[in-house]
C-alpha cells in the first residue's frame, strides 16, 4: 500500500513538472518526496479551485468573494511556508518550479541559482509583481514587461527607468491604471495623451486628484489640456486649484467645471468676478447645486429667476 501511495505520489508530481517547467524531469528521492509534497498539495488545490471557477457557468460575487479569498488563503500559505523554508528547500529545482507556478511573489525567496530564466518568467506571468524581485535585464525588457502589466496594475513602478520612459509602455500602464502615471518618467508627465489617459482612467475623484498633482507644470498651464481634462473627468478641485489665474477668468473652461461635482468642490468660489456675475454660468451652476448661489455676484443673488 505504501509502495502504491509513493508511485501515485510519483505520477503526480511529474505530471506537475511536465506542465510547470521544461527541463527534463528527474528522478526524485524519498527525502525530496517528504519535502515536495506538501508544495505539490497545495499546488493542487489551487488548480481545483481554477478549474471549477472556469467550469462554472454563474459566478455571482458571492462565489467570486469565496473564490478569491481561499485563493489568497492557500497562495499565502504556500508562500509563508516556502519563505520559512530552510535553503536546500529554496534550492531545490522541483519545489522552485512548483511554487513558481502557483505564487509567483515567492521568487523573492528563491536561491540566486535558480533564479533563471524560465523561473524567473513563469512567477511573472503568474503575478506580475513578482518582475520587481527578477534581474535588471528582466526589468528593462519590453516583452516581459507586458506580461507583468497583464497581470499587476502597478508594474510600472517595478519598471527600469528607460521603460518607464517609453510611450508604449507607459500609456498601456496607465490606461489599465490610471493611478501608475505617478510612476512615469518626466518626459513621460509632460505629454498630453499619456496625461489625459491616465486622468480617464482613475477610479476614483481621489486617485484623479492624485494623479492630476504628478502632471507636469506645462500641461497644467495649458488651455487646451486644463479643458480636456476638464471633459475627461479629472478631479475639478485639483484642476482649478492648480490653473493659472486667468484661466478663472476663462468662460469655457469655468462652464466646463461646473457640469459635475460642482457642488461638492464649490468651484464658483474660484471663478474671476466677472464670471460671477456670467448670468447662464451662475444660472448653469445653481441648477446644479443651489447653495452655489453664495458666491455669485449681488446682482444675480437678487435676480428672480436664478
Amino acid at each position: 500500500s505504501n509502495q502504491n501511495n509513493g508511485y501515485a505520489n510519483n505520477q503526480m508530481l511529474h505530471a506537475e513538472l511536465e506542465i510547470s517547467d521544461s527541463l527534463p524531469i528527474q528522478e526524485f528521492s524519498p527525502h525530496d518526496e517528504v519535502a515536495v509534497m506538501p508544495y505539490l498539495e497545495l499546488g493542487h488545490k489551487l488548480t481545483a479551485l481554477h478549474t471549477e471557477r472556469m467550469r462554472m457557468v454563474k459566478f455571482d460575487n458571492d462565489h467570486s468573494e469565496a473564490y478569491h479569498s481561499e485563493v489568497c488563503r492557500i497562495s499565502d500559505e504556500m508562500y509563508e511556508m516556502f519563505k520559512a523554508a530552510p535553503e536546500t528547500v529554496k534550492s531545490n529545482r522541483i519545489i522552485v518550479s512548483i511554487v513558481m507556478n502557483h505564487c509567483g511573489r515567492a521568487l523573492e525567496h528563491v536561491s540566486s541559482e535558480l533564479k533563471t530564466d524560465h523561473n524567473m518568467l513563469t512567477a511573472i506571468k503568474q503575478d506580475g509583481a513578482a518582475i520587481q524581485f527578477a534581474t535588471d535585464r528582466f526589468k528593462n525588457d519590453h516583452n516581459i514587461a507586458l506580461i507583468a502589466m497583464s497581470t499587476c496594475k502597478n508594474a510600472l513602478c517595478y519598471l527600469s527607468n528607460r521603460l518607464r520612459n517609453n510611450y508604449d509602455i507607459v500609456l498601456k500602464a496607465v490606461t489599465q491604471n490610471g493611478h501608475s502615471f505617478k510612476f512615469a518618467s518626466d518626459d513621460m508627465k509632460n505629454n498630453r495623451d499619456i496625461a489625459l489617459n491616465a486622468l480617464t482612467n482613475c477610479e476614483t475623484v481621489h486617485n484623479s486628484s492624485r494623479v492630476y498633482e504628478c502632471v507636469s507644470d506645462g500641461l497644467k498651464s495649458d488651455r487646451d489640456f486644463v479643458l480636456l481634462a476638464l471633459k475627461g473627468g479629472a478631479s475639478r478641485q485639483a484642476v482649478l486649484s492648480t490653473m493659472p489665474e486667468e484661466f478663472r477668468s476663462d468662460r469655457e473652461i469655468m462652464f466646463e467645471a461646473s457640469v459635475e461635482c460642482f457642488g461638492d468642490l464649490e468651484g464658483l468660489e474660484l471663478a474671476s468676478d466677472d464670471l460671477k456675475n456670467d448670468y447662464k454660468l451662475v444660472l448653469h451652476a445653481v441648477e446644479f447645486y443651489g447653495p452655489l448661489l453664495k458666491f455669485a455676484s449681488n446682482m444675480l443673488k437678487d435676480d428672480d429667476d436664478i
